[in-house]
């Protein structure tokens, strides 16, 4: 796997315990509107970065705690999409490159599911004790590996490795 140097991106497994926080599917909704997937939860535009909660419980098998996973890039897709810190409520949005046009991963679609925890962030001027780099000024970076392809913009429980 290949990782952003200076992160402190985590391994993480989805858990398959059904979620009962107020992040459940009947009271969340992602909506694409203007090219960006948007969020509501009872009707109230929210920040999936802010407003999700970072904790989502406890693994019942294991008494560890859950994280809620935001997921940014479904296995198999090569749009790069993220949470984008500059826009209000920070709505997931296609990166772009320099010239405007649609940034896509260059060699292959995402081999996982690819996310960020959140309410979470990668200090750019703390560095790590193990590379000696600085965060890179996003939500900690996730890989999920399971057996499915998570949606775009989906939230989830999953449990650290």
């Amino acid at each position: 796997f290949s990782m952003r140097c200076g992160t402190l991106s985590t391994l993480l497994l989805g858990a398959a315990a059904a979620d009962e926080s107020m992040w459940r599917s009947d009271r969340l909704s992602v909506r694409n509107e203007s090219m960006a997937l948007r969020y509501y939860l009872d009707g109230v535009r929210v920040s999936p970065w802010h407003d999700v909660p970072y904790l989502a419980g406890d693994d019942s098998a294991t008494g560890r705690p859950l994280l809620h996973f935001v997921c940014e890039i479904p296995r198999g897709v090569s749009a790069k999409v993220e949470i984008h810190k500059s826009v209000p409520y920070n709505d997931l949005v296609q990166d772009v490159n320099k010239d405007g046009s649609p940034r896509y991963y260059t060699y292959s679609p995402s081999t996982v599911n690819y996310g960020a925890i959140p309410q979470t962030w990668e200090d750019p001027h703390h560095a790590d004790a193990h590379t000696g780099l600085g965060g890179d000024n996003d939500p900690i970076d996730v890989l999920q590996l399971n057996e499915g392809s998570c949606v775009a913009g989906a939230v989830q429980r999953v449990r650290v490795l």
